[in-house]
């Protein structure tokens, strides 16, 4: 399916859906950076899941979890580091002590001589640090059998205790939420084939609106702090959009939607917003924060709610640079406004570029509008100021 064109939608919000559709692009991991991280992930899973490894008796499985299962992944932001969570899955027989089901992951993968010299303990995963900006954590799990289903005990080696979890449950709910209102069936079909045990890299104008509002909130975020570690974690963010999603197929109107309801969350709560994990809800997202923190936060959303009314009052590419800036960047928004750029020349060129009746917004939609003169070499138009109107 190819991108919706700017151009094609006759109202100013659905060129701002397109102005966002290309920081979401921008953001995709590259094709180099997936092939490389879908080749560790290969080789890794293969040393877990082979026969001959020691935990080979607990039937091993191993399966990606987080922004890459969810398609909400962005492209680090300076240099960062980003990751991928894998979740190695025993089934034992009996009913585990939380270090054995961690010791046990630890002593495979320690096993390799490949991965012995990146490997680290982390509170509830086992981080392999490879050369450049990626890493990849290892949650080792085993089945919860008083919750049932898909749920999981994940060991907290720092704690010596169990901590409930159900990702493939969080993901099956986000992506019920995605579905709020039907998409185009070109969406719906390309995206189930991402449901694989490591999702294709899908392009972003064939993703869920839901999906690219996550993405736009994370890249949001990430410029905002900088790399402070007091930044909002992506399951915060993601666990609130998807609650929050109303189901608009704008990206725009749905990513405002979103802001509005952290901004009444906050507004109406006593002490600090809780957020709940909606497989498990006695976890609390947020339980850890600090008032200071919270803070950041706050101003965080307050921030986003400012430069979305600039975006959504601006008239022109000129009016939308400043805030698209603050909010994503320079580098970020000098692509989307140049691809916009790109797109009405093209439409100038061809003499398909119009004025919508009624309003200022660029379309090339045939059914009416002000047509626009092409530019010649000598500075003036081509047919300059001859008022032709489509039939």
């Amino acid at each position: 399916m190819a991108t919706v064109s700017a151009l094609s939608l006759d109202n100013r919000q659905g060129q701002m859906d397109w102005l966002l559709e290309q920081i979401c692009l921008a953001g995709q991991l590259t094709t180099p950076m997936y092939e490389d991280v879908k080749a560790k992930y290969k080789a890794v899973g293969e040393l877990l899941a082979a026969p001959d490894s020691g935990i080979a008796v607990f039937q091993p499985e191993v399966f990606p979890v987080g922004s890459m299962s969810l398609g909400t992944t962005n492209r680090p932001l300076k240099g960062d580091e980003f990751d991928l969570d894998v979740v190695c899955h025993l089934r034992y027989g009996t009913d585990p002590t939380p270090m054995e089901v961690y010791e046990s992951v630890y002593a495979r993968i320690y096993s390799s001589g490949v991965y012995r010299p990146i490997l680290e303990r982390k509170a509830r995963c086992l981080r392999l640090n490879y050369a450049g900006n990626f890493h990849l954590d290892i949650v080792p799990a085993c089945p919860d059998v008083a919750r049932a289903g898909t749920a999981l005990k994940v060991p907290d080696q720092e704690l010596v205790c169990w901590c409930p979890g159900d990702p493939k449950e969080y993901a099956r709910r986000f992506f019920e939420a995605c579905k709020r209102r039907r998409q185009i069936e070109a969406r719906e079909a390309l995206l189930s084939k991402s449901l694989e045990p490591l999702p294709s890299n899908v392009p972003s104008q064939f993703k869920y609106p839901l999906q690219r509002i996550v993405q736009l909130l994370k890249r949001g975020r990430d410029v905002y702090y900088q790399g402070d570690p007091d930044a909002p974690a992506s399951i915060v963010l993601t666990t609130l959009a998807a609650e929050l999603y109303q189901g608009d197929q704008s990206i725009g109107e749905g990513l405002g939607v979103v802001i509005g309801g952290i901004a009444a969350g906050i507004a109406n709560c006593q002490g600090i917003l809780p957020v709940w994990n909606p497989t498990n809800h006695e976890e609390n997202f947020t339980a850890k924060w600090t008032s200071d923190r919270y803070e950041k936060f706050k101003e965080l959303v307050a921030f986003f709610h400012r430069q979305l009314d600039r975006l959504a009052r601006s008239n022109g590419l000129d009016g939308v640079g400043e805030p698209l800036s603050d909010l994503y960047g320079a580098n970020y928004a000098s692509k989307a406004i140049r691809a916009q750029m790109d797109e009405i020349q093209a439409a100038r060129d061809q003499r398909t570029l119009r004025i919508a009746r009624g309003s200022s917004a660029l379309t090339t939609a045939p059914a009416g509008g002000v047509a626009i003169a092409r530019n010649n070499f000598f500075g003036g138009a081509y047919e300059a100021n001859q008022g032709i109107e489509s039939s």
